[in-house]
């Protein structure tokens, strides 16, 4: 799918973290169809999910979980359009549970991750209770290997992604945080184990920069928030990573429309135990871009790579 047709298909529901609002509102998704074949039981209460099986799915082993978390004024499927992670989960035999946000005053999408995204009516809505408890239930309906629970996102679910790893390292493993960021203040994260982040994010993003800012007035995020290698940054420390950010002098295929292999990999080397910090540098890319099958299987690798040890 090119990204062109993702966009019309996000047309006037901003699937990104950004300050235009449209007068339209995201579609129904509040009975949580995440698009999967193998509907599997419904969670969350007053904000249900269904959770998605892997096909051929044994309840004598243990599975992976994998949470996908949408950006600011979109939906699960409308961020499956272009981040399609559960076209992988049968293969891998993976779980999948994509919820969606709550509607906040303009009836945008949105989760409650930092002070920077993207709770603009202060509500105070517990996003970070509500989507640990959608893991809790999915453990209890299904066997799920609490050493591979994985939460990965885009935008505002970036953020978000975030947010689950700095509250739930004891159960969260590792993130995939795409254009999103940490909290600007590290004391305001504080994780109880390793935990293995991946942050990717394009250079030419012009929604959630690369480099970290100060939004103007009116847009999201409405705060300040850390660039790309500053998150990285901040995670190294809390993970206890020795030395800096090095360029491993691999390159990757990741966006769709782009030429070539435009991505650049870094990463904190001689991280203790299962944390990990790593960068795709995705030159070029704007903040929404169709993702290639080979990135998707990347990002599984990423994960399972760092799932916990103990």
């Amino acid at each position: 799918m090119t990204r062109s047709f993702a966009i019309l298909a996000l047309a006037g529901l901003v699937a990104s973290c950004h300050g235009g609002s449209s007068s339209a509102a995201p579609p129904d998704a509040s009975a949580g169809d995440d698009g999967g074949d193998e509907a599997g039981v419904t969670i969350g209460g007053d904000r249900p999910v269904t959770v998605r099986v892997p096909a051929g799915y044994d309840p004598t082993k243990p599975a992976p979980l994998v949470m996908m978390l949408h950006g600011y004024g979109s939906a699960n499927v409308l961020t499956e359009l272009y981040f399609p992670m559960h076209t992988i989960a049968d293969e891998h035999g993976f779980f999948y549970v994509a919820p969606n946000g709550t509607l906040d005053s303009t009836d945008e999408r949105f989760w409650n991750a930092t002070d920077a995204c993207c709770d603009m009516d202060h509500t105070g809505v517990d996003d970070s209770g509500y989507l640990a408890s959608l893991i809790a239930e999915t453990q209890a309906a299904y066997n799920i290997d609490p050493k591979r629970i994985y939460v990965m996102g885009h935008s505002n679910g970036g953020f978000m992604a975030h947010r689950m790893a700095c509250d739930h390292a004891d159960v969260v493993a590792a993130i995939a945080s795409y254009a999103g960021a940490v909290w600007s203040d590290p004391t305001k994260c504080n994780p109880s184990a390793p935990v293995g982040i991946l942050q990717v994010h394009g250079t030419a993003d012009t929604e959630v920069l690369f480099g970290g800012d100060i939004p103007d007035a009116g847009s999201l995020p409405t705060g300040v928030y850390p660039g790309a290698v500053e998150t990285l940054a901040i995670w190294a420390t809390k993970n206890q990573c020795p030395g800096a950010l090095t360029d491993t002098g691999t390159t990757m295929h990741v966006d769709v429309d782009a030429d070539g292999n435009e991505t650049d990999v870094s990463r904190y080397d001689g991280c203790p135990s299962n944390a990990a910090g790593e960068l795709w540098k995705v030159n070029g890319a704007p903040h929404v871009f169709d993702w290639t099958p080979a990135a998707l299987e990347a990002v599984w690798a990423f994960f399972e790579a760092h799932a916990k040890t103990q």
